[in-house]
């Protein structure tokens, strides 16, 4: 399976940054083999990540909206491994122990932005 983890170098050593925005670059993997496919340093990484049939994006909190919604609508899963190196976190998630990202900081927590009402794990402001 491909998986990419947003990283500063070009290393499966290199710590994920706090937020996916601090990123310098996307290191795609094969998980089976931890080979390194790519390093990614242009910023259009959910085409990357598309174009490679990456399953998963390991990262730090993500606060860009639009960024999230596209790679949520890539149906890439998002997991959180912030400060662990690119090889450990993508041990912790294959050992399901990385939490999931489930929506932008800020965001309403469910990623489903366009309609509240679909979304029963919160309670959204309904307008009158």
């Amino acid at each position: 399976m491909h998986i990419a983890i947003a990283v500063n170098e070009n290393s499966l050593k290199a710590i994920i940054p706090d937020t996916f925005e601090d990123a310098k670059g996307l290191l795609i993997i094969e998980t089976d083999t931890m080979d390194v496919i790519d390093y990614i340093t242009d910023k259009d990484w959910v085409e990357e990540m598309v174009r490679y049939d990456c399953e998963a994006l390991i990262c730090g909190d993500m606060y860009d909206a639009h960024t999230f919604d596209a790679i949520a609508f890539a149906m890439i899963s998002r997991y959180n491994g912030m400060g662990y190196s690119a090889r450990k976190a993508t041990k912790k998630m294959m050992d399901y122990e990385l939490e999931l990202i489930r929506d932008y900081v800020g965001g309403t927590g469910c990623g489903n932005h366009g309609s509240p009402a679909n979304c029963a794990e919160h309670n959204h402001d309904e307008e009158d």
